[in-house]
């Protein structure tokens, strides 16, 4: 009966496992989400401009057009000179990144641009490395990653320690 369950329960953990392949299929879908939503705001930014340009030719529409986008700018003044202290980048904005479980310590430090690239390098470094049914736990987490990465681009002087405590 010991035999059994002991079997029984190695089974149980495999089972559990969360593998590249799958990760790699969320990763594509939030990457395609991702881009549907960019390409989204792109268009409503692209339509406004174009109601502004052809508000523009009709006689009195420019001049309230132009004051809609004097409103635009001072509004957007006002809410960055009244935000108080320093905003910063949550995981909700990085979807990709969210489901790679990245450390929320490190958006928040690390700049945009750096964070998609070091994800396309964990991507081409470790994860098309490894067979799609190799489990998660096998290979260096993104967080680990992204700090090697940080120490080996700066020769070392800059070096990122994770001192939360362990779950």
């Amino acid at each position: 009966m010991k035999l059994i369950m002991e079997n029984w329960r190695k089974y149980l953990h495999e089972a559990e496992c969360v593998t590249v392949g799958s990760l790699m299929k969320t990763v594509d879908q939030a990457q395609s989400d991702e881009k549907d939503a960019e390409d989204t705001e792109r268009l409503k930014g692209w339509g406004w401009e174009l109601a502004k340009n052809i508000a523009g030719l009709f006689p009195g529409a420019g001049a309230a057009m132009s004051a809609v986008s004097a409103a635009e700018v001072l509004l957007k003044v006002k809410g960055e000179m009244g935000e108080k202290g320093v905003s910063y980048d949550q995981v909700a904005d990085y979807p990709v990144l969210g489901h790679l479980k990245i450390d929320p310590e490190l958006i928040k430090v690390l700049e945009d641009d750096l964070l998609r690239q070091l994800d396309e390098m964990y991507e081409e470094q470790v994860l098309s490395k490894v067979s799609g049914d190799t489990c998660i736990d096998k290979i260096p987490n993104i967080n680990d990653f992204i700090r090697k990465m940080v120490a080996k681009e700066t020769e070392m002087h800059v070096v990122i320690d994770d001192k939360s405590p362990k779950k």
